[in-house]
């Protein structure tokens, strides 16, 4: 069976050659199919063929994916059942060269057949040698020469010997190790015979069975016994001896399988010993580690509240501060104070946000997302942070991009702030731009790829490795000189990878970097197209903007909608070749532009537009106020430019309709409903806080600092709305809400909002549970809770 063991190996070995793997499979296919002829018929013989010809009833790559299962398969079965097959062994052997031919020139595949002669070859001489062994003292001189002449023969071959063969045959002319074995199979009845001659018949089978028992104890698999009976004498093939032999090789070959198994069963109790071991550490490590993050969590859920606490009363007088006519200075003062205390709200927010990620915690919601408002609104975001520094903050998203997507649009906006507000950062001069392009569709899901460029101071190339590693920054110049915790990129790169994306950066010292993000979205299928951009189409606008960046982006953008653009970078530029352009539908003019020009420049460009009745577009950057040098002079359009308002503002100068805005009374911030509050609140800052806080939006209200004050208030008194800590004494927030909820009231249940330094999302989904209405993280801002009680009382 080994010689069919060795052809396995050998395609096995080429199977994993991947130049040839074609070829060898095929190979395989044409073994499966002799076995599937030759091999015996026994039930478990027959259950093998019937796996075999089911293979290769398989189309070629299930072929491939079954091929290594095939292997194990088929060399378990000719390895360890005794069944055999139908010819000899000699037989199956010519049979398989015949049908593998095209691979015996093959070298490793032809040293199979080689190999397995020279080890029946070698078993043989061993077997002879052990024969003569001793027997010069025991025959006469002459027949002590032979054996002589013998032995030396055994020893010398096939390689050294050069003298005459003992059997005298002239005709022997070996070619190979078989031609060795037919020989040694010749010259071993010759010895029996010299043997026979000089200590008669009993003494040579004596010699005979002992050389046979001296290898037995080495040479005992079924194999080495078939090969040794090969070359006995015919006297010594009865049937009583070949089974007694046969009886005694197996009895060997199972006590040594015994002993092995009986070894194999201790290691395996050994390693199952190990194994609980290792599994009663490992679970005590588990249980080690959960606590361990379960108290982490605990501190850090502990210290988040023990400083929103007092932020939120930081936060809140500040505001307040700013309603008390401060000078400039004191202003400055303020404002200080207040972005600091939001500084520090968001580096407590990063660690949370890390926590969650590394306790695997942080779930993603799947809400629908208009990605071209959405884009605008982050960067609406972030575009005074921009015209702070002096930069340019741009945007585009591609035309092709279904408008619904889903997504979860707090972590994406995380994502998109922490990359774009980095960039502005990093950026004191040139721009930042934000590109969002479409890479894939399917249908069912989206990638979206989202570019955040920047020309500010770029990251050195064996720093970029490690810029998404935790508590990491480029140097510790930069935290000095920008600050930050370094855990915004780590928080970045998992929430890009919890939306089936990938984060990387490309950069150059001096030059600026680039960001790079995909996410894997499902969308829904677009909305009929704007019936307004059938106005667009083979319309001419000429685009005059002094940023290449922008200029380009708004082009691209008005192209694709069917407009023919004329780009040029000076209103002087423009007028000089407006004629060039043919017919000209509207134009767009950056108003720092109009600002650079002198008054004779004006009214030439003032009058061509009026004598031609072309729209003017004026676009300004956002925060700025527009060029008044004529109050007539076309429409203002901020910068950076929301779709929707684009085509609006170009539909409403292509159809020459002119928005008149109706002057009104500004409308005033809030105003105050006709409702009663309660206030629970135990910290006596924040209640200070929250009564002028209230008091300037036009409220008085009622304050209880434990729970139980908060039942005993409401069943005196009414109150509509209840502003409730969470943690107080004697009664917490949470209690309190279930107390109420299972009262009755005259007015029916109150509005309860929690109002909590507790900021989790499962702190926010306890407090919605036990039956409160809303929810509010300290710091608790003036609009926070104007936004809650318009919420939660509209206008009748």
């Amino acid at each position: 069976m080994g010689f069919f063991r060795d052809i396995l190996a050998f395609f096995k070995k080429r199977q994993r050659e991947s130049t040839r793997n074609q070829f060898f499979s095929s190979q395989i296919d044409e073994l499966f199919d002799y076995l599937s002829t030759y091999i015996s018929t026994s039930n478990q013989a027959h259950a093998t063929s019937v796996y075999i010809k089911n293979y290769l009833r398989l189309g070629d790559n299930e072929r491939k994916q079954k091929l290594p299962e095939s292997y194990l398969f088929v060399e378990k079965y000719l390895t360890d059942i005794d069944t055999g097959f139908g010819l000899s062994k000699e037989e199956l052997r010519g049979l398989v060269k015949v049908k593998f031919a095209s691979l015996l020139s093959i070298i490793d595949f032809a040293l199979i057949f080689e190999e397995e002669d020279r080890q029946e070859f070698e078993l043989c001489k061993l077997f002879l040698r052990e024969v003569v062994s001793g027997l010069s003292d025991l025959l006469g001189e002459s027949g002590s020469k032979k054996i002589q002449e013998i032995k030396h023969y055994i020893e010398s071959v096939p390689n050294a010997f050069t003298g005459k063969n003992p059997l005298n045959d002239e005709n022997f002319h070996p070619s190979g190790y078989n031609d060795w074995i037919q020989f040694l199979r010749k010259l071993s009845f010759f010895t029996f015979n010299i043997l026979k001659e000089k200590l008669g018949e009993e003494a040579a089978l004596r010699r005979y069975d002992k050389g046979y028992k001296s290898l037995a104890a080495k040479y005992i698999n079924l194999d080495s016994f078939q090969i040794i009976i090969s070359i006995l004498p015919e006297v010594l093939m009865d049937e009583d001896r070949i089974g007694t032999l046969t009886k005694h090789q197996i009895e060997k070959l199972l006590l040594k399988r015994a002993d092995h198994f009986e070894q194999l069963t201790k290691e395996l109790q050994e390693k199952n010993e190990e194994l609980e071991r290792t599994q009663k550490l490992l679970i005590e490590a588990k249980d080690k580690a959960e606590e361990a993050t379960k108290t982490k969590a605990m501190f850090l859920a502990n210290m988040s509240h023990e400083i929103r606490t007092p932020m939120n009363a930081v936060i809140g007088m500040t505001e307040i501060l700013k309603d008390t006519d401060p000078s400039k200075e004191q202003l400055l003062y303020i404002d200080t104070i207040y972005k600091s205390g939001y500084d520090l709200i968001h580096i407590i927010n990063d660690i949370l946000d890390y926590s969650k990620i590394e306790s695997g915690k942080l779930e993603l919601e799947q809400k629908e997302i208009n990605i071209h408002d959405f884009t605008s609104d982050v960067t609406n975001l972030l575009v005074l942070r921009a015209e702070e520094k002096n930069i340019d903050l741009i945007y585009y998203v591609d035309e092709a991009i279904p408008s619904c997507v889903l997504a979860d649009p707090v972590r994406l906006k995380q994502v998109l702030v922490n990359l774009i507000g980095n960039a502005i950062k990093f950026t004191n001069v040139g721009e930042v731009v934000l590109e969002v392009l479409l890479k894939e569709k399917t249908d069912r899901t989206l990638d979206i790829e989202f570019n955040i460029k920047d020309s500010g101071i770029g990251i050195p190339k064996n720093k970029v490795k490690h810029i998404f590693d935790s508590f990491s920054q480029v140097d510790t110049s930069t935290t000095r000189n920008y600050g930050g915790t370094g855990l915004g990129l780590t928080i970045t790169k998992s929430l890009v990878q919890m939306m089936n994306g990938n984060i990387s950066v490309r950069s150059k010292v001096d030059e600026g970097s680039t960001f790079t993000f995909t996410i894997n979205v499902p969308y829904k299928e677009d909305e009929p197209v704007n019936k307004k951009l059938k106005a667009f189409d083979k319309k001419t606008i000429l685009l005059a903007d002094q940023n290449e960046t922008h200029k380009n982006i708004l082009a691209k953008k008005l192209k694709s909608w069917g407009v023919e653009v004329h780009t040029f970078s000076t209103a002087e530029e423009l007028l000089a070749n407006y004629k060039k352009a043919g017919s000209v539908d509207v134009i767009m003019v950056e108003d720092f532009l109009l600002n650079k020009t002198d008054s004779s420049f004006k009214e030439v460009f003032f009058n061509l537009l009026t004598s031609k009745k072309i729209p003017l577009v004026r676009v300004v950057p956002f925060g700025y106020q527009p060029n008044e040098f004529s109050s007539n002079m076309g429409q203002v359009i901020n910068r950076p430019i929301r779709r929707a308002t684009l085509i609006d503002t170009i539909y409403d100068a292509l159809t020459d309709v002119k928005t008149i805005e109706k002057v009104t009374a500004p409308k005033p911030l809030h105003t105050p409903k006709k409702i009663s509050i309660l206030v629970a609140e135990d910290n006596s800052t924040n209640q200070v806080v929250m009564k002028k806080m209230m008091s300037k939006i036009g409220y008085e209200i009622e304050i209880a600092e434990t729970g139980e004050e908060v039942i005993q208030k409401l069943s005196s008194k009414f109150y509509e709305l209840i502003f409730m800590d969470v943690q107080m004494p004697i009664l917490d927030g949470l209690q309190a809400t279930q107390k109420i909820r299972l009262g009755v009231y005259e007015k029916g249940q109150p509005t309860i909002i929690a109002m909590t330094a507790n900021a989790s999302e499962e702190d926010k989904q306890m407090c919605l549970f036990v039956g409160m209405n809303d929810y509010l993280s300290k710091p608790v801002t003036r609009n926070d809770i104007i936004s809650k009680i318009e919420k939660w009382f509209p206008e009748e």
